[in-house]
């Protein structure tokens, strides 16, 4: 009998991106700083991995117990604030986060998959026991606060209606009883005995407690709640009764806050907090930081251990360890004897809300940023300056302006790699204006020009390499005309610029007179009508007569003229939503600002607009475009990110499968491989995802996966893992197993003495019987009897107290039956 072979097809993907994207383009996360994002909860998925979340879809895992920490994901689409994390199993964890974020793990934190968010509203936390779960949703006005219930373990949700608004916190003891805590009337904590579709409010004390706090119940009588005051309350009944206990340090201006709380036991009560005081001296000034509490007698008498940075997430295993995350990714770890910080810093590491853009290549450029600190600080005020040169995978860090500056924009003359900034600087008392310089990417800085007097030079921009104009908000412009500088006087209250040629400039902002024009380059200025008595925030131009100017309340206008005369457009955004930057290549621009992350897009040189998804919750405040759909945004704490058409692959070139008999071929290659450390295979087959092969060498482009069910479809995804710990999933490839039929393979050896091994396929789980029969028909052996998993298998045959001769091996299934001849040679 010949062997029949399988038609193969190789079912190959070529990756154009290492995570899904709209249909065409996609943003992909560049931002500078991967170390130091602030960090909101912890949860331990089991014993000895735990898994943080934070700023910008930041997710940290530990597979020792908190020792070590390594960047898990990034997120595509979604750079988003992650509130809070709960687990479900060892395996499965949930986080949530704003713009309606959920991401689940089923495999501890390796990889990540979004799931259907909930609607616009932010999601700012989760809690699970089992598959049953509730989320809370907090939107912007005039979107609702919700609640979100999901009995699947996260995979879809439904609002809870009637449910106690707004929620701040919630926690499922078991799948019928949680707790939650909104302010309904007065702060309350509510109470669920159905999985959460219904509440009912317990007694709870003063409100003020409660207002915005976290809760947490070790078991349906036993827990913890509170927030403000220097307090938490306590309950042994259900929230039938409540006591108040201290906690934290009380100061004549300031005070407590417990940001998140964990019980592993009726008494034992975990917190970590955030301390705040502030002195009237400096206009109330406030200086905050952390504590790790921990409570062995139901919060009757607290151990401390100070944080420094602000804490707001705890988690605590089995075994007694435990851990606290915090701003700038502090992470402190709790193991008998002792604390230690295992992760981020607590040296100067704040991230601006804002940053500013100066990008002539799509693979050059600098991220300005600055930052105020209060005067408990030894700096008051800095700027972080990040610069790359190789598109963003990889940047350089420096800092001006200790301790009193703060640079307000950042441009390259153009055509050169010089780089200006105009700042404000201070000793304290007075302020002054400076134009500063640098020829090395940003690392150092020098004077180029300075002013006694306080411009607040807010927009730099420039014409040709040695031409540019700044203007600001206190009447003055200063106008650099190669060494020469000087400055001119202008309307109050510009807040941007933008050249329509190399001498035509205008520039915009919110004082009486809105919009301005040059034909000059800057020297000599007149007023032009604005269409809309309302703030103007920036202006770019297309070409020489077409130009785009943004605001607030969703303000767009547009010239044909040079900026002669201005008429209002329309977008589909809300009303309510503003833009705070716009940029152009050609007939294609962006524009982009609101609270949301508003996006927008125009390939008709603005007459008419696109909204896109946003690629982070939170303030965009500035963009650059190269080209169409071709543009670098700059977000909330300093994020950067790219928006490509057909974008170049983070890693992958390729992925593909090839199926066999009870195998599947996979392929891959990779565009490179620099900080490449190993690769990993995760295979799903239904709802059953697992990882397949792990630590799969660097160099690694082939793997065969072994004993799969004919007839049977599989989906596989690579992971590569950075040396940094941080990962790329691929597309997923599906391929199905051909159908295999009954066979009885050739033995080996033939001839044989006095062993052989007989091979055989058995196509689906059935029963099967091999004997060995002679010449006669009769049986001489009988080598299995019974129900076969599917697939190849083999059985070894020892001929003793048999003569030399033919025999023949026949495997039986159902009315199946196979023979082969096999020769015995003494």
């Amino acid at each position: 009998m010949n062997r029949r072979l399988s038609r193969s097809s190789l079912l190959a993907v070529s990756l154009l991106a290492a995570f899904t994207g709209v249909a065409h383009a996609q943003w992909t996360w560049l931002y500078p700083k991967p170390h130091g994002n602030n960090l909101y909860d912890v949860t331990f998925v089991s014993d000895i991995t735990a898994i943080a979340v934070g700023d910008v879809g930041t997710i940290m895992v530990s597979h020792d117990a908190g020792l070590t920490w390594a960047t898990s994901f990034r997120t595509n689409s979604v750079a988003s604030k992650l509130n809070r994390i709960d687990r479900i199993d060892d395996a499965t964890a949930v986080a949530v986060g704003n713009g309606g974020v959920i991401l689940k793990t089923i495999d501890g934190g390796t990889s990540w998959s979004s799931l259907a968010g909930a609607g616009v509203s932010d999601l700012i936390d989760v809690s699970f026991s089992g598959s049953t779960g509730i989320a809370l949703g907090y939107g912007p006005w005039p979107t609702p606060n919700r609640m979100y219930r999901s009995t699947n373990g996260g995979n879809t949700w439904t609002v809870v209606a009637g449910a106690p608004l707004p929620a701040y916190a919630v926690d499922m003891v078991t799948p019928l009883v949680g707790y939650c805590v909104a302010s309904f009337l007065s702060s309350s904590v509510f109470k669920t005995i159905d999985g959460g579709l219904t509440w009912t409010a317990t007694p709870t004390p003063a409100a003020g407690h409660t207002n915005g706090a976290p809760v947490a119940f070790s078991d349906e009588l036993h827990g913890t709640t509170g927030s403000s005051s220097s307090e938490i309350l306590v309950t042994a009944d259900g929230g039938a009764t409540w006591t108040p206990r201290p906690i934290g340090t009380i100061f004549l201006h300031g005070g407590s806050h417990v940001t998140d709380l964990e019980c592993r036991s009726p008494s034992l009560i975990f917190a970590s907090v955030v301390e705040t005081a502030c002195d009237l001296a400096w206009y109330m000034a406030c200086s905050s930081w952390g504590k790790l509490s921990f409570s062995p007698n139901d919060g009757a008498n607290w151990q401390y251990h100070d944080g420094q940075r602000p804490l707001n997430g705890v988690a605590v295993n089995s075994a007694g360890i435990q851990i606290v995350v915090g701003q700038s990714g502090v992470i402190h770890r709790w193991s008998a004897p002792a604390w230690q910080q295992v992760a981020g810093t607590t040296a100067f590491d704040d991230l601006p809300d804002a940053a500013h853009l100066a990008f002539p290549t799509p693979g050059t450029g600098v991220v300005l940023g600055s930052i105020t600190r209060d005067p408990y600080e030894s700096v008051l005020s800095a700027n972080e300056i990040f610069h790359t040169a190789t598109a963003g995978s990889s940047w350089e860090v420096g800092y001006w302006g200790y301790p009193y500056s703060n640079m307000n924009d950042v441009a390259y003359a153009t055509g050169t790699s010089d780089l200006y900034a105009v700042a404000t600087e201070s000793d304290g008392a007075t302020k002054s204006s400076s134009l500063l310089k640098s020829v090395d990417g940003g690392s150092t800085w020098v004077t180029a020009w300075s002013s006694a007097q306080d411009l607040r030079l807010v927009s730099l921009e420039f014409s040709s390499p040695t031409h540019g104009v700044a203007v600001g908000r206190a009447g003055k412009a200063l106008i650099i005309d190669g060494p020469a500088l000087a400055t001119v006087t202008i309307p109050s209250g510009m807040t941007g610029l933008g050249f329509a040629d190399a001498s035509t400039v205008i520039a915009v902002g919110d004082g009486t007179t809105r919009i301005i024009r040059s034909t000059d380059g800057g020297t000599t200025w007149n007023p032009v009508t604005s269409p809309i008595a309302k703030a103007l925030y920036d202006v770019a131009f297309s070409d020489p007569s077409i130009g785009v100017i943004v605001g607030p309340n969703n303000i767009v206008l547009r010239t044909t003229d040079g900026g002669l005369s201005w008429s209002t457009l329309t977008t589909p955004l809300p009303a309510t939503e503003f833009l705070t930057a716009v940029s152009f290549s050609g007939n294609y621009g962006m524009a982009v600002g609101g609270y949301g992350g508003a996006v927008i897009e125009t390939e008709d040189a603005g007459l008419t607009w696109t909204v896109l998804s946003p690629p982070a919750t939170g303030l965009l405040s500035d963009v650059v475009v190269f080209g169409a759909h071709r543009a670098l945004v700059a977000g909330p704490e300093m994020t950067v990110l790219e928006y490509r058409d057909n974008a170049v692959p983070t890693l992958f070139s390729s992925f593909g499968a090839v199926p066999h008999e009870f195998a599947a071929a996979l392929r891959w290659e990779v565009s490179t491989d620099g900080q490449l450390a190993n690769f990993s295979i995760a295979r799903t087959n239904g709802t059953n995802r697992r990882i397949i092969a792990a630590d799969l060498a660097a160099s690694t482009r082939s793997f065969r996966d072994e004993g799969l069910t004919p007839g049977a479809t599989y989906e596989y995804q690579l992971i590569a893992i950075d040396r940094d710990g941080s990962y790329t999933q691929s597309m997923p490839v599906s391929v199905t197993i051909p159908k295999a039929a009954l066979e009885l393979l050739p033995n080996q050896p033939n001839p044989f003495n006095p062993e052989t091994t007989i091979r055989f396929v058995v196509p689906e789980k059935m029963r099967v019987t091999l004997t060995v029969h002679d010449v006669a028909g009769r049986v001489v052996a009988t080598l299995a009897d019974g129900v076969s998993e599917p697939g190849l298998r083999s059985i070894t045959w020892k001929a003793d107290g048999l003569a030399s001769g033919v025999y023949f091996a026949r495997l039986r299934a159902g009315k199946m039956e196979v023979s082969q001849k096999m020769v015995l040679l003494k």
